[in-house]
């Protein structure tokens, strides 16, 4: 994520504000800070889910799904990446079996004749 523009006390007045101020709403707890009222939104939901009980343990929990998902999807792609690989060896060595077959067969014909012909 990029830096912010605001410090994080002027986060948590903003947030105290908003709860002081009784029928405030967003929009115009937002106007009277001078910043944007879903910055506000989800700065107190931030901090609502901050003062909740096991929330450390939760939101660790989450990033290290996060984390878990991200490497799962990787795996997933090399997954993918090597089965696409070994599908296309394997027609390229099919070929080239087919091919050798087909030489070889050409080869003994050859021979065939030569011999023959030295008769």
């Amino acid at each position: 994520m990029g830096t912010s523009k605001y410090s994080p006390e002027f986060r948590a007045d903003a947030v105290a504000l908003y709860h002081s101020s009784p029928g405030g709403t967003y929009a115009s707890v937002a106007k009277d800070l001078g910043i944007n009222h879903e910055t506000l939104r989800t700065w107190v939901r931030d901090a609502e889910q901050a003062a909740r009980p096991g929330a450390v343990e939760a939101t660790a929990m989450e990033k290290e799904n996060r984390q878990l998902r991200a490497r799962v999807k990787e795996l997933e792609l090399e997954r993918e990446i090597l089965r696409r690989a070994a599908k296309y060896f394997a027609r390229r060595d099919q070929l080239v079996r087919s091919r050798n077959l087909s030489t070889a067969g050409f080869e003994a014909t050859s021979l065939f004749h030569v011999v023959v012909g030295l008769l």
